[in-house]
């Protein structure tokens, strides 16, 4: 969710290295909890599928009308139905006068958002997209459709950081590598970190006083500076 974890931390480092950082709640305030007791797996299996690309992707349509449009204006607008009140949530807050527009965005993404950083991209609506222990495979899977077919859908370079128990086809070698080595004018620019001593979560929710993790979380917090400014810097944009 999104006060869980070290996601608001993350964006935090981010922000301190240059970058203009928005972290949207696309769960609405909502949190799935994965702790002993807390919920069963059928109770997840509601939650994730509620959380469907109807409800968050126009969230996600929100955050680029505040960036390449004028933020101010939009948050002065009244919602014109229950829909658009609903995501009052996901607005980003203006700071002072400042207007976004950026040249090129990019976006970040954990577990389950991995699947909105592959779905954002394959509409193509950044530059670049990287993810950690991603899941996207899994939910692709839940909502009947397969990880490869949005893949090949893709129109950015893509950072990926698979670890110890994700699927195979999200992992070094996989069927996603595969398919992404092979976009034109895209592949070359990809790149994949394994993490594979590391367990899932372990970016957001893992114990930083092991050694390994905090040295892990360190690795994909370089390796996600210099691929962004590898495409931002880029004199030509990636983008298909």
């Amino acid at each position: 969710g999104w006060k869980s974890g070290r996601h608001k931390l993350v964006c935090d480092q981010l922000a301190q290295k240059g970058y203009y950082v928005l972290m949207p709640d696309l769960y609405r305030g909502e949190r799935c909890f994965w702790g002993i007791n807390e919920l069963d797996m059928s109770s997840k299996k509601d939650f994730i599928q509620r959380m469907n690309l109807e409800r968050w992707q126009p969230d996600m349509d929100t955050v680029w009308r505040y960036l390449y449009h004028d933020g101010r204006q939009l948050l002065k607008e009244k919602p014109s139905d229950a829909s658009s009140q609903d995501r009052k949530s996901a607005e980003p807050k203006v700071m002072g006068n400042q207007r976004a527009c950026p040249k090129k965005t990019a976006l970040l993404g954990f577990c389950w958002g991995h699947w909105v950083v592959f779905h954002e991209s394959a509409r193509g609506k950044v530059a670049a997209g990287a993810s950690f222990h991603p899941s996207g495979a899994k939910l692709e899977t839940m909502f009947g459709r397969k990880i490869e077919d949005l893949t090949a859908k893709i129109t950015c370079p893509q950072l990926m950081g698979p670890c110890k128990g994700d699927l195979p086809s999200c992992l070094e070698g996989g069927s996603i590598q595969q398919i992404l080595s092979k976009l034109p004018g895209i592949g070359p620019l990809c790149e994949y970190h394994s993490y594979t001593n590391l367990f899932h979560g372990f970016v957001t929710q893992g114990d930083v006083s092991d050694e390994a993790i905090r040295k892990g979380i360190e690795s994909m917090m370089e390796k996600t500076d210099k691929f962004f400014e590898k495409i931002f810097d880029a004199k030509t944009t990636a983008v298909r």
